[in-house]
């Protein structure tokens, strides 16, 4: 407790009278200190907050409508994910950098500079943004999950058969899912080369992140009848990507990104697989990301 003469001119001491109209006087001067207190001299307290994007993919049906009317088969692109190379702009050519995958073929000389080798065998990218308010955030966790089912989004997360990248091998779990979360340079925000790469977890294998173990579930034999194993579907299947206690404190003003990144290639490229052409209609996604913001008294 610091000394009373920090509080208030009123002094309570042998000698000293103490009535009402001093007390009244020298509560009222601590109560205006308190309030006067910097933040940086009190506990900072923070309040956890969830920040969810989602949307549902396109069906089956509804991709083959697009395919119809819009005249382009198989929909080689599809909103909300735009392909990292970005063709329409020689200043801001790349969405995302530091994510090109080994088994990706290189970008030639263009008309903006670059163009992909293979027309549509590199990567997109499904990217939120939102910017930090006047007080400072922490981020704290990610937790994505990609729900597969056994009708419309299906995948094992397996290479395929067909040519998949090397150093793996068909049959084995995909390597390729990626996500950032960045910082925009606060002169050129829009400028992506000028970006700060805060998190990029990169180059785990699904398996890694399965929602329960591959395989369906024997039956529970000491039941009478039995009961079947819990996971005989592809929801099995589903991911769950999460990453705790990250603790990285992000300065007022400043616009975040976060992205998921998958390749994608052209029907019939030496590409990875499963994912094709379509990536996103594989997986149901949604993607959460905790907050830390700092509790203050109205």
């Amino acid at each position: 407790m610091p000394s009373l003469r920090y509080i208030t001119n009123e002094q309570f001491a042998d000698g000293t009278t103490i009535d009402g109209s001093r007390l009244e006087k020298a509560l009222q001067d601590l109560d205006d200190w308190i309030n006067d207190l910097p933040n940086g001299q009190m506990r900072n307290r923070w309040l956890q907050s969830q920040m969810v994007f989602k949307y549902l993919p396109p069906t089956g049906d509804s991709d083959a409508f697009l395919a119809t009317t819009t005249g382009i088969a198989g929909n080689i692109r599809h909103f909300p994910w735009l392909p990292i190379f970005n063709k329409e702009s020689a200043v801001n050519p790349m969405r995302i950098k530091g994510s090109k995958l080994d088994w990706n073929d290189g970008y030639t000389a263009g008309a903006y500079g670059a163009v992909p080798a293979v027309e549509y065998n590199d990567q997109v990218v499904w990217s939120m943004s939102f910017a930090v308010g006047d007080d400072p955030i922490i981020i704290n966790g990610i937790d994505a999950l990609f729900l597969t089912d056994n009708l419309e989004y299906v995948s094992d997360w397996l290479y395929d058969s067909g040519s998949p990248p090397e150093p793996t091998l068909a049959g084995q779990y995909v390597r390729d899912i990626q996500f950032q979360i960045t910082a925009d340079n606060p002169f050129l925000p829009d400028e992506q080369g000028k970006n700060a790469i805060l998190i990029h977890r990169y180059n785990f294998r699904a398996d890694n992140s399965l929602l329960s173990p591959q395989g369906p579930g024997t039956a529970f034999t000491d039941m009478t009848p039995p009961i079947a194993g819990m996971f005989t579907h592809s929801p099995q299947a589903s991911l769950s990507v999460n990453e705790f206690d990250i603790g990285l404190p992000i300065p007022p003003l400043t616009r975040i990104r976060l992205s998921v990144i998958v390749p994608i290639g052209a029907a019939g490229a030496a590409v990875a697989k499963p994912w094709y052409d379509k990536p996103w209609s594989k997986f149901n996604p949604t993607v959460t990301l905790t907050i830390l913001e700092q509790l203050k008294d109205g």
